[in-house]
């Protein structure tokens, strides 16, 4: 629960001993004291102070301390929300969040940003974005293209269907349907046996930005098995991770801005 600058001189005037220069406790490792000068409440967690409060906004401040713990004291204090990236595309890592009529809106936190007494940023700016430059990986769709050609009959006799075996790394992934692609072109393309297409098939784990996704099912269901289109898709985005590791950064992404909303 956030607290307005009347609160902060209730509390404050509530605090009376082991004033140590003006600062108050408030509670564990928490100081409060009223800055005349500014006219508004200083809040101080361990040697930081995190917020400014003042009649009518917040000035925020972690200092550095981008913890859960400074976080949680910040929000005793200002009324504001913040989260992380809601996509791998946006640069930074902190954003502060609010609604408006446009819907969900995002602007990066930076210490010192200023926000109102009902948690919206008063200088809201673009948010930076990655964006993949068009045409930057034509190189490996045009690798995928010729995979998926060589196993498509294949996959519609069914040959693939109930494949196990365990899944190669992104590299290795990468290796083999360079391979196959390399096999099966020109005048004399080899037949590729099953075995060392298999991998190809293999059951991979979900991944949501980058990291495993745990999905549940309910007990009264048997989860229903992963299609050997999808299996094969997941094996080309693991390729495709690989692959783009050996380019630099700036060759796949142009960094651009976006409205907040």
């Amino acid at each position: 629960m956030s607290k307005s600058y009347h609160d902060c001189a209730v509390v404050y005037a509530h605090r009376r001993n082991k004033k140590i220069n003006d600062w108050k406790p408030v509670s564990h490792n928490q100081w409060l004291k009223y800055d005349s000068i500014s006219d508004c409440y200083l809040h101080k967690h361990h040697n930081t102070v995190t917020v400014q409060i003042f009649q009518h906004k917040y000035v925020i401040n972690t200092g550095g301390w981008d913890t859960n713990i400074t976080w949680a004291k910040i929000h005793e204090y200002a009324k504001v929300q913040t989260s992380g990236r809601p996509s791998p595309l946006f640069v930074a890592d902190k954003f502060v969040v609010w609604d408006n009529t446009s819907g969900r809106c995002y602007t990066e936190f930076y210490d010192g940003i200023e926000v109102s007494v009902d948690g919206y940023p008063l200088d809201p700016q673009p948010v930076e974005v990655r964006r993949a430059i068009p045409g930057a990986r034509a190189e490996f769709y045009a690798l995928a293209k010729k995979v998926r050609a060589a196993v498509a009959l294949r996959m519609v006799v069914g040959e693939f269907d109930n494949v196990q075996h365990d899944a190669p790394g992104d590299g290795a992934t990468l290796q083999l349907m360079q391979e196959i692609a390399a096999r099966s072109e020109g005048l004399f393309a080899e037949h590729i046996s099953f075995g060392e297409l298999a991998p190809l098939f293999a059951q991979r784990e979900v991944l949501a930005f980058g990291r495993s996704k745990i999905v549940t099912h309910s007990i009264y269901e048997e989860p229903e098995p992963t299609s050997v289109k999808s299996r094969l898709n997941s094996s080309i985005n693991a390729a495709k991770r690989a692959w783009e590791t050996t380019k630099p950064h700036d060759e796949l992404y142009e960094i651009t801005k976006r409205s907040y909303t």
